[in-house]
């Protein structure tokens, strides 16, 4: 709101209209001058005729009144000339001071639009990469046009000493606004950037590792399903193995849902609210199957306890028996 109120008071140009006021007025002031000087030097002209052709006729204190009207005119002269000059570099600093203001409003605004892009719409790793791309791309753009900043602040100053008080405290306002503003929007830009290439990886990498382990978890909830229309049809040994081999399996799971879950949290603390709550439900997927199979394998660990104790009891009886 600010920032509008800044650039609706430089675009009401009231100072440069003003200064171009003076212009106009100064150049009537010019052009009255100048037709009192040539009535003066008619005047001194008749005056000398009258002076030569008559000695009774005479204009009492003609010369000193003259005299007198002369420098005048010619102390005015200097100082109409100053404050033309002045005028026009009020004039001229005012347009390059509101060019270079509105030009630089322009490509912060374009930065701050990609950043809010970054936040809102990055919403997976292909869309967030281009988005950072861009941003550095404006934070390049910020580099280069540096000096337009400091030309703005020096700009600023000179203008503001040519103003009264109250559009001098105005223009030194909007000087530095737009300097905090040019170190904000940098500040958010470089964090973006900054860390934006390892969280591409990571990304990446959790998405690598995330359809991974489905296929992995869809293939051990396969095998507990397999084991279990087995049990009864094979011997003990061979579905001890199973299950062992089950178990070993699901460990290994386990260690990579623990490096998936380091990449989540990792992916965080840099991203977007929003990014991260989709990044934790997919992480809570894995989690949440990994679990049902856990208990899967606590049943089929019951399951095999129950059939060697069945087995022990039956080879007790027959040992009674021989």
């Amino acid at each position: 709101q600010e920032q509008t109120s800044d650039l609706d008071f430089m675009r009401s140009r009231n100072m440069e209209a003003g200064a171009k006021d003076n212009l106009r007025k100064c150049d009537e002031l010019e052009y009255q001058l100048t037709s009192k000087q040539q009535i003066l030097s008619s005047l001194k002209s008749s005056s000398n005729r009258m002076s030569s052709t008559s000695t009774t006729f005479h204009i009492s204190d003609q010369e000193g009144t003259l005299q007198t009207l002369r420098h005048m005119l010619d102390h005015l002269a200097p100082s109409i000339e100053q404050l033309k000059s002045k005028s026009k570099s009020i004039v001229t600093n005012w347009q390059e001071y509101n060019r270079a203001l509105l030009q630089m409003e322009k490509l912060l605004r374009e930065a701050e639009a990609e950043i809010d892009r970054v936040q809102t719409s990055a919403m997976n790793v292909e869309t967030y990469e281009m988005s950072t791309r861009k941003a550095q791309d404006h934070l390049k753009a910020m580099e280069i046009r540096r000096n337009d900043l400091e030309h703005i602040a020096s700009q600023g100053r000179q203008l503001s000493n040519q103003c009264d008080g109250q559009t001098s405290l105005k223009i030194n306002e909007i000087t530095h606004r737009i300097q905090q503003q040019w170190a904000m929007v940098e500040q958010r830009l470089q964090e973006i950037v900054r860390p934006s290439r390892e969280i591409v990886e990571n990304w990446r990498q959790f998405n690598s590792s995330y359809v991974h382990l489905l296929d992995r978890l869809g293939e051990l909830e396969a095998r507990w399903y397999t084991i279990q229309r087995e049990k009864f049809t094979t011997d003990i040994d061979t579905l001890l193995e199973k299950a062992k081999d089950f178990y070993q399996r699901l460990q290994q799971v386990d260690i990579e849902i623990a490096k998936l879950y380091e990449r989540s949290q990792k992916l965080g603390n840099h991203l977007p609210p929003i990014v991260g709550k989709k990044i934790d439900t997919q992480y809570s997927v894995i989690k949440n199957q990994y679990s049902e199979l856990c208990t899967l394998q606590d049943k089929l660990q019951m399951d095999c306890n129950e059939l060697k104790h069945r087995e022990k009891i039956y080879l007790d009886y027959l040992n009674e028996l021989t």
